[in-house]
């Protein structure tokens, strides 16, 4: 069974999506059976996918899910109901499959409600989706949620009443409605591992970028979560392939990291998931730093993960087209900056060749996403 692991490279918002999409295109292509597992994060994801022509923002679904790639939560996901439903009424037509742990950890509106009233939470950094809060309350609270597969609406009632106590918050009637509404709304089946076989390619699509991890991100401005391979067993690990994900340029949606250097290229009409709001303020852009980079691959000590797992990675550059369209790349490496001509294709990779000799780790491929639509050359 072959496993590809799909990681952020920076601060999130690198084309993880994209990347999966390509992944599940690949392995229906040579007859394989795909499945999406998200290992990380929760409803906070905007994984943008399109294909043929029909655009779908991937929050709780996997990035495989216009496909028709069943999805499965692990134990480590936080799951919020109402968003997933949201999610599911966009999908409908389409009859998205979505199997979910029953550990995962549930986000509930009383989480999101604590999470965009903490100035602490608001100030370090927040999408407004309760993740701190649902990961504090797991962690303090010593909550052991175990999901049913059937009878739920007691079960759900039982849970509000819990996560209330814990906030020392009053009801409110209308939210607690539409939780459990939208939970036994939603289809989705329980399940502790999906069911795999010799001929199911997995791909594990991890949400945000390495440099935004509980353990080794830049504090105070993490995630609850690890974005990196520490959520994952060794027999999954055991010889997979790692997909590492960056653009073509260095982005930062929310508080914490300010580009040293701006980007001079014009992104205006560029496609663009990301907007400013009221959480994550604007989206900041610069020129690719590579320095970061290096750095994401010495803190998640990603040579020792090689060695001991035997992993093979590879290189997914997305956005390609910006460096094709204005005929030069700039980069920053060695707290120095440098402008690269790029012409095509080769010009481009043969760029990263370089910036990777410097690398603790040794890659595979180098590949580069053109479009939105997670098209490759």
């Amino acid at each position: 069974m072959r496993r590809s692991i799909v990681l952020g490279l920076a601060f999130g918002d690198e084309g993880k999506g994209a990347t999966t999409q390509w992944l599940c295109r690949q392995a229906l292509r040579y007859g394989r059976q795909p499945l999406v597992v998200r290992f990380n994060g929760g409803a906070q994801a905007a994984h943008t996918v399109i294909l043929d022509g029909e655009e779908h923002i991937c929050s709780t679904y996997g990035s495989g899910v216009l496909l028709g790639v069943p999805t499965f939560l692990s134990k480590d996901f936080y799951f919020d109901p109402i968003c997933a439903w949201n999610e599911y009424k966009t999908l409908e037509t389409k009859s998205p499959k979505l199997i979910v742990h029953p550990y995962c950890r549930i986000v509930t509106p009383y989480d999101v409600l604590a999470g965009i009233n903490n100035t602490k939470v608001v100030k370090d950094g927040t999408c407004g989706k309760g993740i701190f809060q649902t990961f504090s309350r797991y962690n303090n609270a010593n909550f052991t949620t175990v999901l049913p597969q059937r009878d739920r609406e007691d079960f759900l009632r039982m849970f509000l009443y819990q996560v209330r106590s814990y906030y020392h918050v009053e009801k409110d009637y209308e939210l607690e409605d539409l939780f459990v509404k939208s939970m036994l709304a939603l289809p989705f089946t329980v399940a502790p591992e999906p069911s795999v076989n010799d001929n199911t390619e997995v791909v594990y699509e991890g949400a945000q970028g390495l440099l935004l991890d509980m353990d080794y991100g830049f504090f105070p401005n993490v995630t609850p979560s690890h974005t990196g391979l520490d959520n994952l067993n060794p027999e999954t690990l055991s010889q997979a392939n790692v997909y590492l994900v960056t653009r073509t340029y260095t982005t930062r949606h929310g508080n914490g990291y300010e580009p040293r250097h701006p980007l001079s290229w014009d992104l205006t009409g560029k496609h663009e998931t990301n907007v400013e709001n009221e959480y994550q303020g604007r989206f900041k852009t610069g020129i690719l730093d590579f320095d970061l980079i290096l750095k994401a691959m010495e803190r998640h000590h990603l040579d020792v993960w090689q060695h001991k797992h035997r992993l093979q990675f590879h290189l997914m550059v997305t956005h390609g087209d910006l460096a094709l369209q204005n005929g030069y790349i700039e980069y920053l490496v060695h707290n120095q900056v440098f402008k690269q001509p790029i012409s095509n294709l080769k010009d481009l990779k043969q760029l990263f060749v370089r910036l990777l000799d410097d690398a603790p780790i040794t890659f595979q491929s180098i590949n580069v996403i053109l479009s939105p639509d997670g098209q490759q050359a």
